[in-house]
């Protein structure tokens, strides 16, 4: 398509048409939503789908280069700076960012859980309590403290990988899986006396093997519980849950 013709020919100027292409070329059909308004002569057709196919080659390419060219470099350059680096400071760096993130999900999923208490209080229906939880999925939010406190402990003990009594990774796994309800009597609706403090009203919930305590905010892993409620190791606790 020769431009000379678009600029005798077009009723808008390509600042005008370039500008709506921005506003509009993410919209599915958007080529023919304006081709149905009837402002736009067929020049100009022409024009905003000559910018969006440059567009789309553009991207592509940039694409192209991310994959296989930006993307390889950086990993390159990750793994010269690691080797900088003696395994002692790197297992040191792990831990203090392992241990950040799980203290930004527990905060996170002691909000959330918060928040259902008070929609509990303020007498919300259970079908709407159930659907923010669905989107909020604080369940997932432990599957990811489960798994870093998994991954805490191989780097805390790496010595227990070397002896015949220790416990492997499948163990862990095992132990994170191990019912809760059969740790704890629970009702129809999931909660339970709390055993870390006193009290008359049921505030130990449980959902998705994951335990949360709205009175005294203990919370975490059937390991953690049988930890805590009998002063286990985690080893002992591990082998426990098996």
């Amino acid at each position: 398509m020769e431009e000379s013709s678009l600029d005798r020919n077009m009723t808008k100027t390509k600042d005008q048409l370039l500008s709506i292409w921005f506003s509009i070329w993410h919209i599915p059909g958007w080529l023919r939503i304006i081709e149905m308004t009837k402002d736009y002569d067929q020049e100009d057709l022409e024009y905003l789908e000559a910018i969006d196919t440059r567009a789309i080659v553009a991207e592509k390419e940039s694409e192209r280069y991310y994959w296989e060219i930006e993307l390889p470099k950086a990993r390159k350059q990750i793994e010269e700076f690691k080797k900088e680096f003696d395994s002692e400071l790197k297992r040191e760096r792990r831990l203090e960012f392992l241990n950040n993130q799980i203290e930004k999900l527990q905060k996170e999923e002691n909000r959330i859980w918060l928040n259902h208490q008070e929609a509990t209080e303020r007498d919300l229906p259970h079908w709407l309590r159930q659907a923010i939880l669905e989107i909020q999925k604080p369940w997932k939010l432990a599957g990811k403290i489960k798994s870093f406190q998994v991954e805490i402990y191989l780097l805390d003990h790496p010595e227990d990988f070397l002896k015949v009594d220790r416990v492997s990774s499948e163990q862990v796994a095992k132990a994170l899986e191990f019912p809760f309800k059969d740790l704890i009597q629970l009702n129809k609706a999931g909660f339970a006396l709390c055993p870390f403090h006193s009290e008359k009203r049921s505030s130990f919930y449980v959902k998705n093997n994951w335990g949360y305590c709205f009175g005294c905010q203990w919370h975490g892993t059937t390991i953690d519980f049988l930890k805590s409620k009998n002063n286990l190791s985690f080893k002992e606790a591990v082998r426990a849950l098996q």
